[in-house]
């Protein structure tokens, strides 16, 4: 009973360590990453399992600290928790350092992880992608009903990327400008026109992406 927090702190500490490493993933794909990519089972799968091999490395480790584990990341400590919470930080590094490989191959713990890994954050792009064109598809009558809608969007992206890095407000910038060139130069705005069509598509994908689609949440008829 004495081992329980070790094991607790084991199992968050690398869960914590994975949805870091999740989300520098995630970020070389996906320029807005929603607060659902924590709650999506790509990524409950990859940190429960992360989480429970954490707790099985802890069970190796020993007070005295004559265990592989320990002596890896020399380790001398008697208190449970404290081995715990530095097995569990420690998680990644552990699995990285080829301790475990077969024959000094590299056929080992990181191999595995690094391709469950890209097959959560590729399913979870998936599932954004098909999100994204249902936002789409879903409000493309709701945004031609709104006056001046295509400028507020251009405002809203404008403001919210504000804050950003200067290498994310030039992407952003970019892509908007390019976007808005190919603004349709003549006619009402009519969501029967392809070419609008192509701008609305164009103009609220960027949002979509840069800001997610929750700062559209104002915009009177918009489905989410």
């Amino acid at each position: 009973m004495d081992s329980f927090p070790g094991y607790a702190l084991a199992f968050i500490f690398a869960a914590g360590a994975v949805t870091r490493d999740y989300h520098v993933t995630l970020s070389k794909a996906l320029l807005h990453i929603p607060s659902s990519a924590y709650r999506h089972w790509s990524f409950l799968a990859l940190g429960g399992t992360c989480g429970i091999l954490a707790a099985l490395l802890f069970s190796i480790t020993t007070s005295e600290g004559d265990d592989p584990i320990s002596a890896t990341l020399r380790l001398h400590v008697a208190s449970p928790p404290l081995r715990g919470l530095a097995v569990g930080a420690m998680f990644l590094i552990l699995i990285r350092l080829r301790i475990f490989d077969t024959h000094k191959s590299g056929f080992g713990p990181d191999w595995f992880y690094v391709i469950v890994r890209d097959v959560a954050s590729q399913a979870f792009v998936d599932a954004q992608a098909r999100a994204r064109v249902r936002f789409l598809n879903n409000n493309l009558q709701a945004a031609f009903a709104i006056a001046n809608y295509f400028g507020d969007v251009e405002s809203l992206i404008d403001k919210s990327i504000r804050t950003r890095p200067t290498p994310y407000r030039r992407s952003v910038s970019q892509q908007l400008n390019a976007a808005l060139k190919k603004a349709p130069l003549q006619g009402k705005p009519d969501p029967n026109d392809r070419a609008w069509q192509t701008y609305y598509r164009s103009l609220t994908g960027i949002c979509y992406d840069a800001c997610g689609p929750r700062i559209l949440r104002d915009m009177p008829g918009f489905k989410f």
